[in-house]
């Protein structure tokens, strides 16, 4: 019951999925950090990734990534408002290079099917939500805020 679960992006759907099949129970805290619950676009839904990110588009990113591991340099740079230099991006690139090509497409698949909105207001723990808001291309808008109205309590860090 010591345990702050803490998510970065895909890492913040890793933890609500974590949540969703074994509750809050077992943890102590939550952070969520520069993620979105839906990362497709959908009616009604004004936060998707990088403003605008179609379902079709979505479902075919894992294949891309099978074809072709270089497409996730692109979407290094992207979740950069100014990216770091050539020789940080190289490094950055090298650890993402180590997780095998399958693993992260089968990743890819597996959270862009993912819709966690109608978890959130079960989530009964302290909850910090950290975003830079409009400093990141990757997550732009007010979704930490509206995350923020569906978690009760939760404290937003901007």
């Amino acid at each position: 019951n010591d345990v702050c679960l803490a998510g970065v992006a895909f890492g913040g759907l890793v933890a609500l999925e974590y949540i969703e099949r074994f509750g809050n129970e077992r943890l102590r805290a939550l952070c969520l950090c520069e993620m979105t619950p839906r990362l497709l676009n959908a009616d009604g839904w004004p936060h998707p990734t990088f403003g605008d990110f179609p379902v079709e588009a979505g479902m075919a990113y894992g294949a891309g990534v099978r074809a072709d591991r270089a497409v996730l340099k692109d979407f290094l740079y992207a979740a950069f408002a100014v990216p770091p230099g050539p020789d940080e991006i190289a490094a950055m690139q090298a650890q993402m290079f180590l997780t095998p090509t399958s693993v992260v497409a089968d990743l890819i698949d597996d959270m862009v099917t993912k819709d966690f909105r109608a978890l959130l207001p079960s989530i009964s723990l302290p909850t910090l939500l950290i975003y830079g808001r409009g400093n990141n291309p990757v997550m732009p808008g007010e979704v930490g805020r509206w995350i923020a109205s569906q978690i009760a309590g939760s404290e937003l860090v901007e």
